[in-house]
């Protein structure tokens, strides 16, 4: 039997076209779920923005969202009018892609909180200057993707503090 080897050179114009072309057909990721749309309908409709994977626009209107799956990488709902409460949080749909999630100035105590532990994927959590607490804080540690909480004007004490940096070193928590 004889085998023959052949080295076939391609230029790279070519070759970066075929990967883009294949990356527009199959897409990146997951490519989203119907619970990403169902979130970022829920921010929309609560007077927030989007931003979705794969685009630097803030998407503002149900109408200007993806009509193909997409997934949802940040919700802003920071300084909403009027502000989110813990019975808007009853109804926000879970998401795995959500990095995140904006409550700054909201009307949210520690009762509501419950609805964030399904963001799962959840890096980044802004609470500053709303109702949040110490049991609200306790409740957070259970987010293990959670990196960076910011806090400011909440009336965590010091010791709620120490106690969730030490269920949490890998969190790192910005406040007054």
């Amino acid at each position: 039997m004889i085998v023959r080897q052949f080295r076939v050179t391609i230029p790279i114009s070519q070759t970066l076209a075929a990967v883009l072309a294949f990356v527009a057909v199959a897409g990146c990721g997951g490519g989203g779920t119907a619970d990403d749309k169902s979130a970022a309908e829920w921010a929309i409709q609560h007077g927030g923005t989007v931003n979705i994977v794969g685009s630097i626009l803030k998407v503002d209107t149900v109408e200007d969202l993806p009509e193909e799956s997409f997934e949802v990488q940040k919700i802003d709902l920071n300084q909403v009018d009027p502000p989110i409460t813990d019975k808007d949080l009853e109804g926000l749909p879970a998401s795995e892609s959500l990095v995140y999630f904006g409550l700054h100035s909201a009307k949210v105590t520690d009762k509501g909180l419950e609805p964030l532990l399904k963001l799962s994927g959840l890096k980044e959590l802004e609470l500053s200057y709303t109702e949040v607490g110490d049991n609200g804080l306790d409740q957070l540690a259970a987010m293990k993707t959670l990196t960076k909480l910011y806090l400011y004007g909440t009336s965590v004490s010091d010791d709620a503090v120490e106690q969730f940096k030490k269920k949490r070193t890998d969190c790192t928590v910005y406040r007054d």
